[in-house]
């Protein structure tokens, strides 16, 4: 055997688990990356990971801030045990009218409405009549 585990928990920040995370491990000194998909308790599992270190984790799940967690190291034979928590939501823009998310609007091609002000200022978004 000449390789480690990385493995752990996903939660919010209130202790929920988070099912469907990406988390990539990066072993710094040569790039090599590894990843997993937490399952529907929130675990995550990476195999066969090079031993030794630094690596950096980075947890990503649409509409949450990304987690990172750096300086770890991988033992051989080993699992490395490595919780995550979450540190919250993503900020959202809002329409500046009612405060609704604002959603995405053609006329601003992938810009949030409420990001471009000759747009918004021309546009009624339901949420706003």
């Amino acid at each position: 055997m000449t390789t480690g585990t990385i493995t752990g928990l996903v939660q919010d920040a209130q202790g929920g688990v988070l099912p469907g995370v990406t988390v990539t491990a990066v072993h710094l000194p040569t790039g090599t990356s590894y990843e997993g998909v937490t399952q529907g308790d929130g675990h995550y599992t990476l195999l066969n990971v090079r031993v030794g270190g630094p690596y950096q984790l980075t947890a990503t799940l649409s509409g949450f801030r990304n987690a990172v967690i750096g300086d770890l190291n991988v033992r051989l034979g080993e699992s490395t045990d490595v919780p995550v928590k979450s540190t919250g939501p993503r900020a959202r823009a809002v329409c500046g009218p009612c405060g609704a998310p604002a959603p995405r609007c053609a006329a601003t091609s992938d810009r949030p409405m409420a990001m471009t002000a000759a747009i918004t200022a021309a546009h009624t978004h339901a949420a706003c009549a």
